[in-house]
């Protein structure tokens, strides 16, 4: 299956310590795929001592948004141990559902909210193509 990744539109935003936010957004795909499950993984790179405060920062935003964002079943985040990375990893029940959420005026209300604790956002969607979970066959 093909992973969908390409650039819908990059916004740049100076951050208070004059560093640069670059925002990507994964593009739409066809007809038949925008309506699939898809997985959005996101990496986000932190400024120096910000990892922690970014993830207690995106932990609230996810209580706060929790039942508001239609389509989307999970999310899990990741952190890395170099303390600059943090790792996104949600679900959407369609392409077309991330498609709306991004485009939403509570998403811009999200990114305004964590923008000043990220360096740089490199988001990707796919699809799942294989899965073991442990104890299944």
């Amino acid at each position: 299956m093909k992973t969908i990744f390409s650039v819908l539109f990059v916004l740049f935003t100076t951050l208070p310590s004059e560093a640069t936010m670059e925002l990507k957004l994964p593009s739409k795909g066809s007809t038949d795929q925008m309506q699939r499950p898809v997985i959005l993984i996101n990496r986000f790179t932190t400024p120096d001592g910000k990892q922690d405060p970014f993830i207690e920062g995106q932990v609230a935003e996810y209580k706060r948004l929790d039942g508001l964002v239609k389509g989307s079943l999970s999310v899990k985040l990741h952190k890395s141990t170099d303390g600059k990375t943090v790792v996104n990893y949600a679900r959407f029940a369609s392409e077309q559902d991330y498609h709306n959420w991004v485009t939403s005026d509570l998403f811009k209300d999200h990114v305004s909210r964590i923008k000043h604790l990220v360096v740089k956002s490199e988001p990707a969607l796919f699809e799942v193509v294989y899965e073991k979970e442990e104890g299944k066959k």
